[in-house]
């Protein structure tokens, strides 16, 4: 062999010297050197490098042959020793790189996350209106990349709600619709069809859940957006009945088997002046005797599914009004609990979207209740929570704070009242003297109690003469301190 073979380091190298008359015209050293890197079973071996270096020896000495030759020029025999000796190492073509397409995010991607990341801190008539509020949204903007979206846009946005009925998620007219079609059946609805839109309170409330989403997103499009102006309607106008429409609601007061509520909750509301909601969410074990003195317990609970909530978070202990004792609801209560309903009301169920156990009640008082007695509009089922915070505050000897804790109101000056009431203490006995001053001997009431020896009917179903008033005593770890 004309070269020599060199081993360093575990690889084979071919090495031979390139003759004096050729450098340094042709080659770019004195030696030519190749590295062979012949490996088996990742060892090397002699015997391929062997046969490798054997087949250089033949490629170079091809080369010198051309060298030494007269007849080619010097531009050729370099071509020849690049081609032969330094080949221009190829490299396998790579594929272009190519990036992976740009997935830009839509408004729906963004309203998904927003409720994924809080729908765990909400309520469930919480997250029902920010579903219901970014939906609409969502359908009126055509769901746009977020970027896009113009303040014209928003503008849109806000016109389109305004003009929207209210509760057109329950109406059966637009049930299935999309708003473009909600909105072209106003649009060409006769001027006396037209639907009442929903209040500003609503729209502003919707406005609100969607504008939250583009703060969080950091997307300042709702900078320059015009909300409506708040209406002062509703509890900024309501007032309290008269006496004589107080009068003219107890002649109305029945005795249903299916709506019990119909005749408890409106004498509920009149002698204690619980909200409806308070009223219809009552458990049977919550209006009990305890040290022989009937109480109701009016409690915070929220348990997201059942929509059981009371406004204020304080669990009220209150004294039961010896007029509704008279009428017999504590007994009615003790007859519930035997017969093993946990709910005061059960026949009161409460809606799968989240509304709350008033929502039908409150729906009957004012169409079929209500509006038979008076046709101000500012006077509602409410109206008789407001009669009775109002007749209290006129009495001078009752305490604005016992009030207060009465209805359930947060601004209460005694705190420790309103966490710690006991049916022995001297402020549930203040409780009970305010109670007494209502106007409660100023009404006629032969009509309501005739309604309430009709319960009697229950006797088929309850062995309602086997409870006792005193019979079940609530343990008094369930009313102390919350």
């Amino acid at each position: 062999m004309k070269g020599c073979l060199r081993n360093k380091l575990g690889i084979w190298y071919y090495r031979r010297r390139v003759p004096q008359k050729f450098y340094p015209k042709y080659f770019k050293g004195r030696e030519i050197s190749k590295s062979l890197n012949i490996k088996v079973n990742g060892y090397t071996n002699e015997r391929l490098a062997q046969a490798s270096a054997k087949n250089w020896d033949i490629r170079v000495d091809k080369v010198f042959y051309f060298l030494g030759l007269e007849s080619m020029s010097t531009e050729q025999k370099k071509a020849i020793v690049e081609a032969e000796i330094y080949p221009l190492a190829t490299k396998p073509e790579l594929p272009t790189p190519t990036l992976p397409p740009v997935v830009r995010k839509r408004l729906n991607d963004l309203f998904d996350a927003y409720i994924k990341r809080h729908e765990k801190n909400w309520r469930f008539g919480s997250r029902a209106d920010a579903v219901y509020a970014l939906w609409l949204a969502n359908e009126i903007l055509e769901n746009p990349i977020p970027d896009e979206i113009t303040y014209d846009d928003i503008d849109r946005l806000v016109e389109t709600i305004c003009l929207l009925p209210k509760n057109i998620t329950r109406d059966k007219v637009y049930k299935d619709l999309s708003v473009k079609e909600i909105i072209y059946l106003i649009e060409n609805a006769p001027a006396e069809n037209k639907p009442i839109p929903m209040s500003s309170t609503t729209v502003i409330k919707n406005l609100i859940w969607i504008k939250a989403v583009f703060d969080e997103e950091k997307i300042d499009i709702f900078d320059k957006a015009v909300f409506p102006k708040r209406s002062k309607r509703g509890g900024a106008k309501r007032v309290p009945f008269e006496l004589d429409e107080v009068q003219k609601l107890l002649n109305l007061i029945k005795w249903q088997p299916r709506y019990p509520e119909r005749l408890w909750v409106p004498l509920i509301s009149l002698c204690h002046g619980l909200r409806a909601g308070e009223a219809c969410q009552l458990r049977s074990d919550e209006i009990f005797s305890d040290d022989g003195e009937p109480c109701i317990r009016v409690t915070f609970e929220d348990d997201k599914v059942g929509g059981r909530h009371v406004k204020g978070e304080n669990v009220r202990l209150l004294p039961l009004h010896p007029f509704l004792v008279e009428l017999g609801l504590l007994k009615y209560a003790q007859v519930m609990h035997r017969a093993g309903h946990v709910q005061l009301f059960h026949q009161i169920t409460p809606r799968k979207n989240g509304e709350s156990f008033s929502h039908d009640f409150t729906n009957w008082a004012s169409r079929g209740f209500v509006n038979k007695v008076t046709n101000d509009t500012r006077k509602t089922f409410h109206s008789l929570r407001h009669g009775f915070i109002t007749y209290l505050n006129s009495q001078p000897y009752v305490k604005e704070h016992y009030i207060s804790y009465l209805v359930g109101h947060s601004n209460v000056e005694n705190a420790t009242m309103t966490s710690k009431i006991y049916t022995h203490s001297d402020d549930y006995n203040m409780l009970k003297q305010a109670l007494n001053t209502l106007f409660i001997d100023k009404l006629e009431w032969q009509s309501v109690k005739n309604e309430i020896t009709k319960i009697e009917e229950l006797a088929g179903h309850i062995d309602y003469e086997y409870v006792e008033i005193h019979a079940i005593e609530q343990p008094k770890e369930d009313v102390r301190e919350q």
